[in-house]
């Protein structure tokens, strides 16, 4: 008699567990999760800047990662990613739903402190034109001394400035061979502004180049006494270019200084894809702008940008 009460009291406590354990089970199968969402894909900041990403929808518990602590580091607190920045460059946040294991992330770019126009003489500046991609103009060119002096000219991936600019005295070609320097050469040790400049300047690429001249209001004007070209972005901040036209010894257009206050032409640091003879430039003169190519011994003046 004891032995089947114990029994029973078993079998009930079994079946006690098993109602419990299904419940458990629907309960879970009915729980809805929320998909993770934030409130932006892209961040600028200046150095020492904090900014923030907001998440719109999650469920309640997440973490927050930096590709490059060197950039920017994150950090959560509630629904409020905030990035504190540490250095110049990008770095990517991914930001993770430690419920669902689902991620969501923003790119941040962290860039020097910007003005609209010169503040002082103590150039060179980075310029904010307010430009979709967020990249700053240099207010001058490399080896100038003010905005509107033409600065050095440099065969297309040499960085430094020489008395004749021909085939024969083109440092990256022996014979017919070319020196393998990249398709796009801004940032290394070919690039003119990042060699002579430094930190975080290089040379523009050419979707950088083309960037300003759709998106900027482009004036033909003199600043004092020198001719060039004016550009004026979305937000009023504005660059001058001069028209420091370029240098060729070589046939046949052998001679020095060609169309100097007249042609304004500027190196990108992008190479032809069909044709290693040639680079892109970006030109404009009085009648307007336009994006062409040219040989890479021409000695052509270099606009930075911040990378």
């Amino acid at each position: 008699m004891k032995n089947n009460i114990i029994y029973h009291l078993l079998l009930l406590l079994l079946l006690m567990a098993t109602m419990s354990f299904a419940s458990c089970k629907d309960d879970k199968h009915e729980m809805v999760y929320k998909s993770l969402k934030i409130n932006s894909t892209r961040l600028f900041l200046v150095i020492g800047e904090q900014g923030t990403v907001k998440i719109n929808s999650g469920n309640g518990y997440y973490r927050a990662q930096s590709s490059d602590a060197n950039v920017a580091t994150a950090t959560v607190s509630g629904e409020t990613v905030t990035v504190t920045t540490v250095g110049y460059g990008k770095a990517t946040i991914t930001v993770t739903d430690r419920i669902i294991l689902e991620t969501a992330t923003f790119e941040v770019t962290v860039q020097p402190k910007s003005y609209l126009t010169c503040p002082d003489n103590r150039h060179p500046h980075p310029i904010n034109l307010g430009l979709p991609s967020g990249t700053l103009w240099a207010c001058r060119n490399v080896y100038a001394s003010s905005p509107e002096d033409y600065g050095g000219y440099f065969a297309w991936g040499e960085t430094e400035t020489k008395w004749e600019y021909s085939w024969s005295e083109y440092t990256l070609r022996n014979n017919s061979t070319f020196t393998d320097i990249g398709s796009d050469i801004a940032g290394t040790q070919y690039d003119a502004a990042h060699v002579r400049w430094g930190g975080f300047w290089v040379m523009p690429s050419k979707e950088q180049q083309d960037e300003l001249r759709m998106n900027c209001t482009y004036t033909w004007t003199i600043k004092n006494g020198i001719s060039g070209g004016q550009f004026t972005g979305p937000n009023g901040g504005t660059i001058f270019l001069p028209a420091a036209g370029f240098r060729c010894n070589d046939e046949p257009k052998a001679g020095d200084h060609f169309y100097v206050g007249y042609h304004g032409i500027y190196w990108s640091s992008t190479q032809i894809p069909w044709n290693e003879y040639r680079a892109f430039y970006f030109s404009f003169n009085e009648s307007g702008q336009y994006s062409n190519e040219e040989v890479r011994y021409i000695g052509l003046p270099v606009r930075p940008v911040s990378r």
